[in-house]
């Protein structure tokens, strides 16, 4: 495997579907989200995509991808990923957002209340020189902002559980996840192999790409020779955590050497 190729191609993949997911929004506020959720999840549209992805070369200028506006950055999350023994899952992701919410308890129940309406777009504000804050993510009574949260369930063709997953973390949570499953579903590495793999990030804006401490030089060596402006991301990257059931039936897990989560068996 062409392991320079394997991240552009992974990471050029994402930068087209960031473009998507600033298009969805809460089923309850707008019309265009089944379009998009079908889009998503549409073999054309995966053709497509892998039709505009230049081996040689990633699009210079992000607004080729088609983004004209962005969304704004959110934080602060906790996952779990559920496998029980009849086969039922469920993957959970919870915020409060920025550290420690909004800064205020409730004296009734204990619990740290959050801030989320910083996750919505503001009209005035100044989010780039090149792009315009998202209409859709506009404020708007009983709506809810977008999130970078991804929970998610793979079921094999007999609809049985194959792999539970989420993360904690911020922004860069859903190409965390994304890598995670390619990793693991199709690339055909084991689950803490797949988890425990130095990742990269790319939001087209800012037009940099990202990469965790640890990465093979060859894939950055790779990834500027195709025209990405890199830079080492020293900071914290999404915790994923997943269970996966084989393919003969043993039960794996594995939770992010990142954080300081654990895995529990029953």
């Amino acid at each position: 495997m062409n392991l320079g190729l394997s991240v552009y191609c992974e990471t050029d993949a994402l930068d087209h579907v960031t473009t998507e997911a600033n298009y969805k929004n809460n089923p309850a506020s707008t019309s265009s989200l089944p379009t998009v959720e079908s889009d998503l999840l549409s073999k054309e549209y995966a053709r497509h995509i892998r039709s505009r992805i230049d081996d040689y070369g990633t699009i210079v200028n992000t607004a080729n991808y088609g983004l004209r506006m962005v969304q704004t950055g959110d934080k602060g999350t906790t996952h779990v990923s559920i496998l029980a023994p009849n086969g039922d899952a469920v993957t959970v992701t919870s915020s409060i957002n920025l550290d420690f919410g909004c800064g205020k308890m409730s004296n009734s129940t204990g619990l740290i209340l959050n801030d989320h309406m910083a996750d919505f777009s503001l009209p005035n504000s100044d989010t780039s020189e090149e792009f315009t804050p998202f209409p859709n993510n506009y404020i708007e009574p009983g709506k809810r902002p977008l999130s970078s949260m991804v929970p998610a369930i793979f079921t094999d063709q007999s609809g049985d559980v194959r792999l539970v997953v989420g993360a904690s973390g911020d922004d860069k949570t859903v190409t965390s996840v994304a890598l995670v499953c390619s990793r693991y579903l199709w690339l055909g590495q084991g689950l803490k192999e797949a988890i425990d793999a130095r990742r990269v990030h790319h939001q087209l804006v800012p037009n940099v790409l990202y990469y965790e401490q640890g990465l093979l030089r060859q894939q950055v060596d790779g990834l500027q020779h195709r025209g990405h402006r890199t830079r080492k991301e020293k900071g914290a990257w999404p915790g994923v955590n997943a269970v996966a059931r084989e393919g003969h039936g043993a039960i794996v897990a594995n939770s992010d050497f990142r954080m300081n989560g654990t895995i529990q068996g029953f």
